[in-house]
């Protein structure tokens, strides 16, 4: 429909309105109305003596409004139209000109001129507005690929890939559960704005996987945990995969380098940067997983078992040479354990021997505690980082912190030997 259709539909819709109110206010003019008086206050003594002057006046006033109805149909048509407007935009000239678009024919006379005076403002505030909110994130992004990561880990790897040729965003803070994480809002606007999103998948994430498989998210995705192979543990009768993949440096290193691969496809000319960038990262890693194999053997072999409060460091240990004795819950937080899986595992460290169980920080320790009481062993000191990295200025605020970190936590509370570990060589970007 164009404007003009438009136009004429908005005028003649209320045609047989103004011919009721034309008559209306001729055969009201001989008594004291509501309306004449209404009239009488607006005019002078002169122009009351001239009955038609004020019905022209009414008259007159109508078809204004109705003017101004139109228009304010137009205004919506080409916010309607334009795809392109943002919705902070739309937003503004919708809430602002809403009292302005209910204007009613008994409170013409004083409400017309504001009615074609908000037009203007609203038209103004849509130029304004838009040009405003396109020229922010121009100067925030300045053209780069907007990178949205799920997990705290995730985004850490990001973050050092891509370095300041991405603009980044992570979905969830530092201690964030991602397993009963609950979307927002805001992030369903940050994935409807990605260029890219990076998530670890094998469900780690569901509410946020539901999200950002729902219709309008364009971007370009990537399973990055999905590239390693994943273990399989049995979960409510079947086996799934398990997604705590990065508990093996290895492993971390294949995310690295796949995050590094779809960046350079997102933007090839910032390549050398990435490449970089990555082969910094997968040379540190590999260090570490040198350092943690050399830490774990200082451990007594007996004692080389760790119990947990949820089933996420299966690739840990069979990376490095430890053993699961039990956990409280599954590889999911949802799980809440029963005081018959209290005392079972209560029993089990009993049997076993395990000199101390860990708290991780993403989870309520209370029952880790209480178990811990029970089987009359100690809680380490240090809690382990799980599906999360350390807020900032943490021992774990980073990938590579966390693995030293659980680390240090786990050889000192069973036993071992522990030594920092020293980045020994300078990383270079040869054989990345």
């Amino acid at each position: 429909m164009s404007i003009n259709s438009l136009g004429r539909k908005g005028l003649t819709q209320n045609k047989e309105q103004e011919i009721y109110l034309s008559g209306k206010y001729r055969q009201e003019l001989g008594s004291k109305t509501r309306n004449q008086v209404y009239c009488s206050n607006s005019l002078s003594r002169n122009s009351l003596e001239q009955p038609g002057f004020c019905v022209k006046s009414k008259i007159k006033s109508i078809l204004i409004h109705k003017l101004s109805i139109t228009s304010s149909y137009c205004l919506f048509y080409l916010l309607v139209r334009i795809p392109s407007l943002s919705q902070r935009c739309l937003a503004t000239v919708v809430v602002a000109g809403s009292d302005r678009l209910r204007l009613s024919p008994t409170r013409v006379r004083t409400a017309v001129p504001y009615s074609l005076f908000s037009i203007g403002i609203l038209l103004g505030l849509w130029i304004s507005g838009c040009t405003a909110s396109s020229s922010n994130i121009s100067a925030e992004g300045e053209g780069k690929p907007l990178v949205v990561s799920t997990s705290t880990i995730i985004a850490d790897m990001a973050e050092k890939i891509g370095g300041d040729e991405i603009e980044h965003q992570g979905i969830m803070e530092p201690g964030a559960d991602p397993h009963v994480y609950e979307p927002v809002p805001a992030d369903s606007v940050a994935f409807e704005k990605a260029d890219l999103i990076i998530y670890n998948g094998y469900n780690l994430e569901p509410a946020l996987i539901k999200l950002m498989n729902a219709a309008g998210v364009r971007a370009q995705k990537l399973a990055v945990g999905e590239k390693v192979t994943p273990l399989q543990n049995p979960e409510e009768g079947e086996l799934v995969p398990d997604p705590h993949v990065w508990g093996d440096a290895e492993n971390g290193i294949v995310m690295v380098n796949a995050i590094r691969d779809i960046l350079i496809e997102l933007s090839p000319e910032d390549k050398e940067v990435f490449m970089e960038n990555a082969a910094r990262l997968v040379e540190e890693l590999r260090q570490v997983d040198i350092w943690i194999s050399e830490q774990i053997e200082t451990i007594p072999e007996s004692q080389r078992r760790l119990v947990t409060t949820h089933d996420a460091f299966e690739y840990y240990v069979r990376a490095y040479g430890l053993e699961v004795t039990g956990t409280l819950i599954g590889m999911s937080t949802e799980e809440q354990p029963s005081a018959q899986t209290v005392k079972n595992l209560a029993e089990e460290i009993k049997k076993t021997g395990v000199p101390a169980i860990f708290a991780e920080t993403t989870i309520n320790p209370q029952l880790i505690t209480t178990v811990a009481e029970e089987a009359g062993v100690k809680l380490a000191a240090r809690e382990l980082y799980s599906d999360s990295i350390g807020a900032p200025g943490s021992e774990g605020d980073s990938y590579v912190k966390m693995l030293l970190s659980n680390t240090q936590a786990i050889v000192e509370a069973l036993g071992g030997e522990y030594s920092a570990f020293e980045l020994k060589i300078k990383p270079t970007a040869e054989g990345s």
